[in-house]
């Protein structure tokens, strides 16, 4: 929001991207799992 209004984000910013990397990271290993065990 702050971005879009042109305020101040403070450290905001750098939390939502920890939060954004952190899930992709665990996204990619729980998909990788599942492709590995293969079909049912």
């Amino acid at each position: 929001r702050g971005l879009l209004l042109g305020t101040e984000i403070g450290h905001n910013g750098w939390l939502a991207l920890a939060w954004c990397l952190g899930l992709a990271v665990l996204g990619y290993f729980w998909s990788k799992s599942a492709f590995d065990r293969g079909p049912k």
